[in-house]
């Protein structure tokens, strides 16, 4: 058992020790790695070296466990644990590139290729988000939806609690309710392939975006359904909002449970819609933000630090829990690598005009997956809540 006492000042410590000293034979990273600055560590050796200035001694590694014991303490001192076996100390982590099987089955075998970095399973209550932000040559559209998220269910699926993906996400000619079915049960036998059986969330315009929904599905179905209920000012009067932001939507609620936790559908502008109407808070743990997308500055709604600042930030500091954020973005415009798709708020009365990215305490455990389908690369971030 880990010594409760040990901290992220007695872990920086230890830090310190491998950079000056390197790591003994035998104790290098097997599974995983605690990422800090540009270096990787192995876990276990560090709760070792830890329990030295804590504890007077180095923790023999028989005394407790690697995996989980040790990852789940690291990560709630703020660290970051990744995924995967590449060697302390010798190389920065980089984003490890899966090619997505088509939905034809038509690809090579990327799972003997690669082996990417996978979320550290939480214990106890704790559920694992997995936000999904895609970089598109696109304008307005995912070029081949069903693949590219079945690519992402095959390698961040296998241990996540829910997958959220951007609003619009699938384009319909027609209401978006007439074809849910159809998708739900589409995406439903995807989910049923993977280990975890994941809740994937996702987004679905009508005709001209008159109707902007959000939809979460599970294997046995559809399990809750939101449309939207702030919308900008450009689209007052044009699209079919909700009339309520807590309304049922052709029976569903927007409130759905991931776990032993609930969480709220919101598209697009409703995170902003949180804060701006003064909501309080319905019981839920989290917030699920389906967001359409940016475009590269100067081409368009690029408004992606807006939108963390007073959307993701704002909607946090309202209902005093994490906010999770997925969006597209369009015309080739690379995913940002400081946008934050998780927010957390914890400043108080601060003003969200006067938040920096570098005030968010709400990191991914994983950070580095990237799944590619064509010309799309969508970047995997995994949170625990």
């Amino acid at each position: 058992m880990i010594p409760d006492n040990i901290t992220k000042k007695h872990v920086l410590k230890a830090i310190a020790e491998v950079d000056r000293d390197g790591v003994p034979p035998r104790r290098g990273s097997t599974k995983y790695n605690l990422k800090h600055g540009k270096g990787l560590y192995p876990p276990k050796y560090l709760i070792s070296v830890a329990n030295r200035f804590a504890n007077g001694s180095e923790l023999p590694p028989s005394d407790f466990s690697g995996g989980n014991e040790v990852n789940n303490f690291l990560a709630r001192l703020g660290f970051l644990i990744q995924g995967g076996t590449a060697k302390a100390r010798d190389v920065e982590p980089t984003r490890r590139r899966v090619k997505a099987r088509r939905h034809d089955g038509h690809c090579s075998d990327c799972k003997k290729k690669f082996s990417p970095a996978l979320p550290v399973r939480a214990s106890g209550s704790t559920v694992s988000v997995a936000t999904v932000l895609i970089s598109s040559p696109e304008d307005h559209t995912v070029d081949s939806p069903i693949e590219l998220m079945q690519g992402v269910l095959q390698h961040a699926g296998m241990s996540s609690d829910l997958l959220l993906f951007a609003a619009g996400y699938f384009k319909t000619k027609q209401r978006p309710w007439t074809q849910l079915s159809k998708l739900a049960a589409r995406i439903g036998a995807l989910i049923s392939d993977t280990r975890k059986k994941p809740i994937v969330c996702f987004g679905v315009d009508g005709p001209d975006s008159k109707d902007q929904v959000a939809a979460a599905v599970n294997s046995n179905g559809l399990l809750g359904l939101a449309r939207k209920f702030h919308p900008t000012k450009e689209e007052a009067g044009y699209i079919n909002a909700a009339s309520d932001p807590f309304v049922e939507e052709q029976g569903y609620s927007r409130i759905i449970n991931v776990g032993n936790k609930r969480a709220f559908l919101a598209v697009c502008n409703d995170g902003f819609g949180i804060s701006y109407r003064g909501l309080d808070n319905p019981g839920v743990d989290f917030i699920l933000d389906l967001i359409h997308g940016f475009y590269p500055k100067g081409e368009g709604g690029s408004g992606d630090v807006y939108f963390a600042k007073h959307g993701l930030a704002g909607a946090s500091k309202q209902w005093g829990c994490p906010a999770f954020g997925a969006a597209v973005f369009f015309k080739k415009r690379p995913v940002p690598e400081a946008w934050p798709s998780g927010v957390l708020w914890n400043q108080g009365s601060k003003s969200t005009r006067c938040w920096k990215y570098s005030d968010n305490p709400l990191q991914p455990v994983v950070d580095n997956l990237e799944v590619s389908c064509g010309k799309e690369i969508a970047i995997v971030r995994v949170y625990h809540v």
